[in-house]
């Protein structure tokens, strides 16, 4: 066992709260989402056992059955749309597989999108190493986390779990965050980076409600338009 195998099978709770508190980022009441578990990974299914403890629409866990969509190898995936199809039906998808195979890859989740007509997806790659290709993160509408960036995001948020503080994804002020979008792309941030950034932005917002503090912010945003 890694290290890193050491620290996060030992935080299942911790990276469950912190793919809770993404979610609610994402989609909002956590009643509507529809989560599934993919591989056989004990780690993965502990996160999704604690994830299961909320209210949610669906849950469920399949630690084999997706195999069907794979060639005898599991290697590679037998027909791309069917396994699309099956899971384009949730919006929370976890994988986390003993065998390293890569499961998810970029057009594959390209497919899910197109079939969830843009409607977001989570993907939490638990992994170790990961099942599911980095340029997946690149789709728009499409959110991809890996245990160390759930582990960062816990970490950096830990008084606000303790004190059960939430961050719904409407906490900026509209009239700023229809700027913001030009900073962040120009600084190339990735997800877990840009909630982290805005949780701060949020902090700062309210320990200065002077409305000449806001303009300036939202003068310095609106910068990087161009």
């Amino acid at each position: 066992m890694t290290k890193n195998d050491y620290i996060f099978s030992s935080k299942p709770r911790q990276i469950a709260q912190a793919a809770i508190k993404i979610s609610s980022q994402i989609f909002g009441p956590l009643n509507d989402l529809n989560v599934v578990v993919l591989g056989d990974l004990d780690l993965t299914i502990d996160i999704g056992n604690n994830l299961k403890k909320k209210k949610l629409k669906q849950f469920k866990i399949f630690k084999n059955e997706y195999f069907q969509y794979f060639n005898d190898e599991k290697k590679k995936i037998k027909e791309i749309d069917d396994f699309a199809v099956f899971l384009s039906d949730y919006d929370v998808i976890l994988i986390g597989c003993k065998s390293g195979t890569k499961i998810v890859f970029y057009d594959l989740a390209t497919k899910i999108l197109q079939k969830r007509k843009k409607k977001p997806v989570l993907f939490l790659d638990c992994g170790i190493p990961g099942n599911i290709e980095q340029n997946v993160g690149n789709i728009n509408n499409c959110f991809l986390f890996d245990l160390n960036d759930l582990e960062q995001f816990y970490s950096t948020w830990e008084s606000d779990f303790d004190k059960g503080e939430n961050y719904d994804i409407n906490f900026i002020d509209d009239e700023i965050r229809n700027y913001t979008s030009y900073f962040l792309k120009k600084l190339n941030l990735n997800t877990s980076q840009i909630l982290i950034f805005e949780k701060y932005l949020k902090i700062s917002l309210k320990k200065n409600k002077d409305h000449k503090f806001k303009q300036m912010l939202k003068s310095f945003f609106k910068s990087y338009k161009s």
